[in-house]
């Protein structure tokens, strides 16, 4: 099976916060487990498109509402968390 037929269902796509306090944008592919980032869109579609090996042109995308605070918060503690079992 190529990635291509891999791939089904929507992409989901939402503005998500970075580790230096600021924010981008998170692709998520959901039927295969990949997340992509970057500061534009267009940065994100690409780095999907090569981990795909595939044009997202005519992708069902959906936009999602933006990361709430709590859930950064939880991100953290999480990040918190994993780094003192290390």
């Amino acid at each position: 099976m190529t990635h291509h037929e891999a791939q089904e269902g929507p992409l989901l796509v939402r503005r998500s916060p970075d580790w230096q306090g600021g924010s981008g944008i998170e692709i998520t592919c959901p039927s295969m487990d990949i997340v992509v980032f970057a500061a534009a869109f267009t940065d994100a579609k690409k780095d999907l498109e090569q981990l795909l090996e595939r044009n997202l042109d005519e992708a069902d995308i959906r936009v999602l509402p933006a990361w709430t605070l709590e859930e950064k918060q939880q991100l953290d503690a999480d990040v918190a968390a994993l780094a003192e079992l290390g």
